[in-house]
């Protein structure tokens, strides 16, 4: 959904102001199914942790994924903002066709660029919905049995 909302974006001319508006929506409604999702990955990877090493580190695998998100999050807002220096992008004036550009690469094209890494790491995320209830059965019975 996030993705479709981009591109539909990119490809709107800068003046369709209620199209980017909506398009905007699906990408904000996208953005928060996306983090819903992650959040509850980074709880089952620390299950998944625990349960393959017998350790648990739900503390530090929430907080280095938290970490990841706001790393993420300050280079999402500082790689726009190079992206129109770089265009020469110049604030309350009359802006060049280059100057253009750069606004579209920095609000649609860079976003929809970010979210391909995310896209090839979930290639490699094999916790199924069996396998987690396989793995929270078994640290019940863990933790049952240590009490």
């Amino acid at each position: 959904m996030k993705v479709i909302g981009i591109t539909a974006f990119a490809m709107m001319p800068l003046d369709a102001i209620w199209p980017q508006t909506l398009a905007q929506y699906f990408v904000g409604l996208g953005f928060g199914f996306l983090m819903v999702l992650s959040f509850s990955m980074f709880t089952d990877i620390a299950e998944y942790i625990d349960w393959k090493s017998g350790q648990q580190m739900t503390g530090l695998t929430v907080s280095a994924s938290i970490f990841g998100v706001k790393v993420g999050t300050g280079l999402g807002a500082f790689a726009p903002g190079i992206a129109l220096e770089l265009t020469g992008f110049v604030p309350q004036g009359e802006q060049s066709a280059e100057a253009l550009a750069g606004i579209n690469f920095a609000f649609a094209i860079l976003p929809a660029l970010a979210l391909l890494p995310a896209g090839v790491a979930m290639l490699f995320y094999k916790l199924s919905h069996s396998l987690m209830d396989e793995v929270e059965r078994d640290l019940a019975v863990r933790r049952q049995r240590s009490q």
